[in-house]
């Protein structure tokens, strides 16, 4: 909590020295922006290690593959990656490129998880009997 906290304060306080300083100097105000999301990342960072170690501990005790839990994480990531990506472009007013990034973004997502959806399929097939 304290974390999420922290983070919102930065933003704001980020958005807001971007905003006044803008219309003098915009490029500072970038840099203001830039700096925001930097020390925003490093949160985010807190956040990501407990889950990834999670993550690792659940294969461990379940005895699951990395081919099943490895694309599921890659698939995320992807997501998450390319929503920022979009963001980013739609606030600079290219919300076409946003769109594309979000469909490229998708197929990507698509594609790492192949492994995953071949381990079902021959689930399916061993089931099946055949």
């Amino acid at each position: 909590m304290d974390t999420m906290l922290k983070a919102c304060a930065v933003a704001v306080v980020s958005a807001l020295l971007a905003t006044i300083v803008k219309k003098d100097a915009a490029t500072i105000a970038v840099s203001v922006s830039l700096m925001g999301i930097c020390v925003l990342a490093a949160f985010v960072l807190t956040f990501i290690k407990p889950i990834l170690a999670f993550v690792r501990e659940l294969q461990a005790l379940s005895g699951l593959q990395s081919t099943v839990l490895s694309p599921l994480i890659k698939a995320v990531a992807i997501g998450l990656l390319s929503e920022i990506a979009s963001g980013v472009c739609a606030d600079a007013g290219q919300s076409a490129l946003g769109k594309f990034v979000q469909l490229c973004g998708a197929a990507a997502a698509l594609y790492v998880a192949l492994p995953l959806f071949e381990a079902v399929l021959n689930l399916l097939k061993s089931l099946n009997g055949g």
